[in-house]
């Protein structure tokens, strides 16, 4: 049960550190009239599902990677 709450509490600490990674890097880049020119490589698989969905909707400048 523990092993599978900190699994669980990882994912999220995680999946919520990406969002603002990638919300500040597409920041920068749109500051910089880079976006065009440079991509964000993302894998969802260790995302929540909220933070997926939230992504998707704001994609500019992500590719994503892995199965979908």
């Amino acid at each position: 049960m523990a092993t599978e709450t900190a699994k669980i509490r990882k994912t999220v600490v995680w999946s919520a550190y990406t969002v603002r990674l990638a919300s500040n890097l597409q920041e920068v880049l749109r500051r910089h009239g880079a976006l065009d020119k440079l991509r964000f490589l993302l894998y969802p698989s260790n995302l929540t599902e909220e933070d997926v969905a939230q992504l998707r909707r704001e994609a500019e400048g992500i590719v994503w990677l892995g199965k979908e």
